[in-house]
């Protein structure tokens, strides 16, 4: 190994760049599930603004 860092060897453990990676990859997924969970309240929301504004209008209509 020693022999092979004056040629431009980076040597370095599996584990610790797979470990990184995971790091990486498990914050951009609690990211994209945060953006996920915001949709689905604001979705809720919509569907409650509209029955709400469709019961609204049905009374008026009574």
């Amino acid at each position: 190994e020693r022999a092979f860092v004056s040629s431009g060897l980076d040597a370095a453990v599996l584990a610790e760049r797979f470990a990184q990676r995971q790091r990486l990859t498990g914050g951009a997924l609690q990211l994209l599930q945060g953006f996920m969970a915001l949709g689905l309240l604001v979705g809720i929301a919509a569907l409650g603004v509209i029955s709400t504004r469709s019961v609204y209008e049905r009374r008026q209509q009574v």
